[in-house]
This record gives C-alpha cells, sequence and structure tokens, in this order.
C-alpha cells in the first residue's frame, strides 16, 4: 500500500491538493484512487513491467463546472522506478 500527498500552487490558479493510494499484488499489478481538491477522481490501473519500469492508465472523472464540457480523461504512463 503506497498512500501520497500533492500540492502544488501556480499562479494565478489556486492551490490544488491531491491524495491517492496505490496497492499493489504480488509485485507486479497495481490499482488505485485518488482524489484532487475540488476537482477530480482518479482511478488507476497498471503492471510494472520490469524492476525499472512501470506501464499505467488512469481515468479521471471531473467534479468541477468542467463535468458539463467533458466526459473524463484517459491517461497512459510509463513510469521509471527509482531506488527500488
Amino acid at each position: 500500500m503506497t498512500p501520497a500527498i500533492l500540492m502544488k500552487k501556480m499562479s494565478p490558479a489556486p492551490l490544488s491538493i491531491e491524495g491517492s493510494l496505490q496497492l499493489e499484488y504480488k509485485e507486479w499489478l497495481w490499482v488505485g484512487v485518488s482524489y484532487r481538491n475540488k476537482d477530480a477522481i482518479i482511478g488507476m490501473v497498471g503492471m510494472n513491467i520490469s524492476e525499472r519500469f512501470k506501464f499505467g492508465y488512469s481515468y479521471d472523472y471531473s467534479l468541477s463546472r468542467f463535468n458539463d464540457l467533458t466526459s473524463g480523461g484517459h491517461e497512459l504512463v510509463l513510469g521509471l522506478m527509482l531506488g527500488r
């Protein structure tokens, strides 16, 4: 289980706070969920393809006023794991 908190401030946008929780199964498959303050809920799934790389997919469902304009966002991720 890997919890994370991310805070970012980019002017003129307000402070953005995101919390997430990722669960790993047998060191190769992982799932997670994330919440971005007043903006979105995110579902994630992926796999570790080697000791250094992981591949994943996430879907952002907007909770903000933009929900009327979008059906959500899809993201593919290739990650590099350091210090594992």
